[in-house]
C-alpha cells in the first residue's frame, strides 16, 4: 500500500518516471500482486521450513531422548559408582582416620623418642666427657704404673739382693752348723777326755790315798829308816806334784769347756737370729711379691654427686684421717671431719696458707672443734688433693674441697685400697707437716 500511495503520489516525479495514469495503476497492482505472493511465498516457505524444522526436531527430540535415556543409564550406572566410591571412600575415612590416629599415636611416639634421642644425647655427651675424664685418668695411672713399675723394678733388684743376702746368709748359717757340729763332736771328745782324766785323777787320788796311807804305815813302821822314807818323801812330792798339775789341766779343760759351752750357746743364738732374719726376708719377699692395690670407686662432679663419696668415706674411719687440700670451704666435708673427730678418730689436716682466712674457709671453724688443721706455711702452692683414711684407704684425684669443685667445675677423684701407695703419701705428708707451725 505504501508504494502504491508512493506510486500514486501528487509529488513531483523524476522525468523517467513519468507515465500515464493508467501505467501507473498497473504498476501499483502488480507491485500489489507481487507483494502479496511474495509474503504468501514467505509465509509458505515459513511454513514448509517450521514443518520441515518441527520434523527434524521431532527425530532430533527422539535422538535427544535416547541419548538422555542412555545418559539417565549412565547416570545410573555413574549413581551405583558413586555410590559405590562413596561407601569406598567412606571406608577409606574410617581408614585414614584410624591412620590418622595411629599417625598421632606415632607422633607422640617419635616425639618421644625425639625426646630419648636429645636426652641420649645429653647422656652421650655426659659420657664423652666421662670418657675423655677416664683416658686422662688412665693417662695418669699409666703414668703412676709406671712409676710403680719403676719401684717394683727396684724392689726386684733389692728383693735379688736380699736373696743373695739370704744365701750368702744360708751358706754362712751352713758353715757355722758345720763349725758348731765340729765344736760339739770336740765338746763330745773332751767330755769325753775329762771323763777320762776324771777317771785318772780319781785312780791317782785314791792311789794318793794308798800312798799317803803307805808313807804313814812306812813313817810308823820305818821311824829309823831316814834314807827310805827321804826316798818316799820324793816320790810323795813327785806324786803331789803330778797331782798339782793334773789339777791345773783339769781346771784349764774344765775352763775350755765352758768356752766352748758358752761359744756354743752364741753360736746356736746366732744361728737363731739368721732363721729369723730369714723368715723375716721371706715374709718381706712374700708381701713384695704380692698384688696390693685395689680400686674402689671413681667419681666425677657435676654428674655425681662426689661431696657424698667423701663425706661417706669419712664417716668409714676408724683411727685416722690425713687430709692435704688446696682449700676448704665445703661445709658438709667440715662438718664431717669434725664427726670423725668426735667418734675418736685423729684428724689431721693441711691446707694452703692463702685460703686460711679466704672468704668461706672452714678453717677456724675446724680448729675451734679442736682438731689439728694447719697451713703449709710455705710459698710453694698446696696443690694436693689427698685423704689418706686408717693406713690403707687413699682418695685423690683433681676435686678441691670447695663449692665450685662439686658445682661448677669437671673434676675427679678415685678411691683406692692400697697399703703401699697410702704409706708413699704418707711420707709426703709428714715432710709437709713437720715445717707446719700448730695452730697455724
Amino acid at each position: 500500500m505504501d508504494g502504491i500511495r508512493w506510486f500514486s503520489s501528487t509529488r513531483p516525479v523524476p522525468s523517467h518516471y513519468k507515465r500515464s495514469k493508467e501505467t501507473v495503476y498497473i504498476g501499483g497492482r502488480m507491485a500489489s500482486v507481487l507483494k502479496g505472493k511474495l509474503i504468501l511465498a514467505v509465509v509458505v516457505g515459513l511454513l514448509i521450513g517450521v514443518i520441515l524444522g518441527y520434523g527434524s526436531a521431532l527425530s532430533r527430540i527422539g535422538s535427544l531422548e535416547t541419548r538422555v535415556s542412555t545418559l539417565k543409564g549412565q547416570v545410573a550406572s555413574r549413581d551405583a559408582q558413586i555410590n559405590t566410591l562413596q561407601g569406598q571412600v567412606t571406608s577409606r575415612d574410617a581408614q585414614i582416620n584410624t591412620l590418622q590416629a595411629q599417625v598421632s599415636t606415632f607422633q607422640g611416639q617419635v616425639t618421644s623418642l625425639q625426646g630419648q634421642v636429645a636426652s641420649r644425647d645429653t647422656q652421650i655427651a655426659v659420657l664423652a666427657n666421662q670418657f675423655a675424664g677416664n683416658l686422662t685418668l688412665i693417662t695418669q695411672l699409666q703414668a703412676w704404673l709406671s712409676g710403680n713399675l719403676t719401684r717394683n723394678a727396684q724392689l726386684k733388684a733389692q728383693v735379688s739382693t736380699l736373696q743373695e743376702q739370704v744365701a750368702s746368709g744360708d751358706a754362712q748359717i751352713a758353715a757355722l752348723r758345720n763349725e758348731v757340729a765340729s765344736l760339739q763332736t770336740q765338746l763330745a771328745d773332751n767330755v769325753t777326755l775329762a771323763a777320762q782324766l776324771q777317771t785318772w785323777l780319781s785312780g791317782n787320788l785314791t792311789r794318793n790315798a794308798e800312798l799317803q796311807t803307805e808313807v804313814w804305815t812306812l813313817r810308823e813302821q820305818v821311824g829309823s829308816r831316814d834314807a827310805q822314807i827321804a826316798t818316799l818323801q820324793g816320790t810323795v812330792t813327785a806324786l803331789e806334784g803330778q797331782l798339782a798339775g793334773n789339777l791345773t789341766l783339769i781346771n784349764q779343760l774344765e775352763a775350755w769347756l765352758a768356752g766352748n759351752v758358752t761359744r756354743n750357746v752364741l753360736l746356736q743364738a746366732q744361728v737363731e737370729n739368721l732363721t729369723r732374719q730369714v723368715a723375716s726376708l721371706e715374709a718381706q719377699l712374700a708381701t713384695l711379691q704380692a698384688p696390693d692395690v685395689s680400686l674402689i670407686a671413681i667419681s666425677f662432679s657435676r654428674t655425681e654427686n662426689t661431696r657424698r663419696l667423701l663425706t661417706d668415706w669419712i664417716g668409714k674411719a676408724n683411727r685416722t684421717i690425713y687430709v692435704m687440700v688446696m682449700a676448704l670451704t665445703a661445709d658438709e666435708l667440715a662438718d664431717a671431719l669434725i664427726n670423725a673427730k668426735n667418734r675418736r678418730v685423729n684428724v689431721t689436716v693441711i691446707i694452703d696458707d692463702q685460703y686460711r682466712t679466704s672468704p668461706g674457709s672452714d678453717y677456724g671453724k675446724i680448729l675451734n672443734a679442736s682438731v689439728d688443721i694447719r697451713s703449709d706455711n710455705s710459698w710453694r702452692l698446696m696443690h694436693h688433693k689427698v685423704m689418706i683414711i686408717d693406713g690403707h684407704i687413699l682418695v685423690t684425684g683433681s676435686y678441691n674441697w670447695s663449692a665450685a669443685a662439686e658445682d661448677d667445675n669437671w673434676e675427679n677423684v678415685i678411691v683406692l685400697d692400697s697399703t703401699k701407695a697410702s704409706a708413699i703419701y704418707q711420707e709426703e705428708f709428714n715432710g709437709i707437716w713437720q715445717q707446719t707451725l700448730p695452730g697455724a
